[in-house]
């Protein structure tokens, strides 16, 4: 099968919507209004897909520290750990995560994905098995098909 045939029904599903005035990759956020609400297309608009899990998007503690942590190091090290090193708020954030879970250590990933991504590769492997919730995130999935283990979907 080709790569344009596996994508055919993608492609037929998106023209289908478009024909309807929707496009799902084109949404603009016009206004923010708080962690989880936003204004789109004028309207005031429930955000349910934001990971903002814990609440913290808004939260003003969070707001002051992140401002002060981008004024002192910038937005970033522009890179992985390893091309770029690692800044020495992370080694701290790391030790205090460790101490507070009574870990010997902790390790903090960028995003989610990226964490699954490296647990399940470093976990297990071939000879392994997953045993994976057939509705589960597509890092799920990778980490898993990376680390060599079988996976059973239920």
């Amino acid at each position: 099968m080709s790569l344009f045939d596996k994508l055919q029904p993608i492609a037929q599903t998106r023209s289908s919507l478009a024909a309807i005035g929707i496009d799902p990759f084109s949404v603009v956020l016009e206004e923010i209004i708080s962690a989880n609400e936003a204004r789109i297309n004028g309207r005031h608009t429930i955000l349910a897909g934001t990971n903002n899990y814990l609440g913290l998007t808004f939260d003003e503690e969070c707001i002051r520290a992140s401002c002060e942590a981008v004024q002192k190091q910038g937005t970033g090290t522009t890179g992985s750990r390893m091309a770029n090193g690692t800044f020495a708020s992370h080694m701290a954030l790391e030790e205090d995560l460790a101490r507070f879970y009574n870990c010997q250590s902790a390790i903090v990933f960028s995003t989610g994905y990226l964490a699954n991504l490296g647990i399940l590769t470093g976990l297990a492997g071939p000879g392994d098995v997953i045993l994976l919730d057939a509705d589960g995130h597509a890092s799920l999935y990778d980490g898993c098909r990376m680390s060599g283990a079988e996976v059973i979907r239920f």
